[in-house]
């Protein structure tokens, strides 16, 4: 579709309003137009060609939850961050992010960084897409660890988090309260 091509090819906002033929309406007038959901899906899918240029950098999570400001909006104790543009781009950069991790971890160097309120949004993204349990210990840093260091590792809690919300502890680990 055009508008996926025209996002691709960074086309500017002016010019997909030209082409839409939205030139210069704004408000009610621009929102109301038969076109405003093309324009609205031209910024979606340009948003995305944002976080894949950021993935193909190889930013770390916690540097685009920084980037977004999601640092300083966590600890607004009034805001809801999942209710926010803010999370919902940053939960599609996890996403992208993992995918491409998955089909070339080779390009990436994972970096195991991030606040409590990052990586605990993260394992709340893995949960609710049903990520695997591999993956996951990848994400954090646990993979090849042996059980007391995994115990022990200051990303542990994250993955029995993780988990919990998806009823995977009970199953691997019994005696786990």
């Amino acid at each position: 579709m055009k508008l996926k091509r025209w996002a691709k090819n960074d086309k500017s906002l002016d010019e997909v309003q030209k082409l839409l033929s939205m030139e210069g309406l704004s408000g009610t007038a621009l929102t109301s137009h038969k076109n405003y959901k093309y324009l609205k899906q031209y910024l979606y899918n340009r948003q995305g060609e944002e976080l894949k240029h950021m993935v193909f950098q190889d930013l770390s999570t916690f540097e685009v939850w920084k980037k977004l400001g999601l640092d300083t909006l966590s600890k607004n104790p009034t805001v809801i961050l999942k209710d926010t543009e803010k999370y919902n781009l940053y939960k599609r950069y996890v996403n992208y992010f993992d995918k491409d991790y998955s089909l070339t971890p080779s390009d990436h160097k994972l970096k195991f960084d991030g606040s409590i309120a990052e990586k605990t949004a993260k394992v709340e993204i893995w949960a609710e897409k049903r990520v695997s349990v591999e993956h996951v210990k990848e994400m954090l840093g646990l993979r090849k660890l042996g059980l007391k260091q995994l115990e022990r590792d200051p990303d542990y809690p994250f993955y029995v988090m993780y988990l919990k919300k998806t009823g995977k502890l009970y199953r691997l680990d019994p005696t786990f309260a």
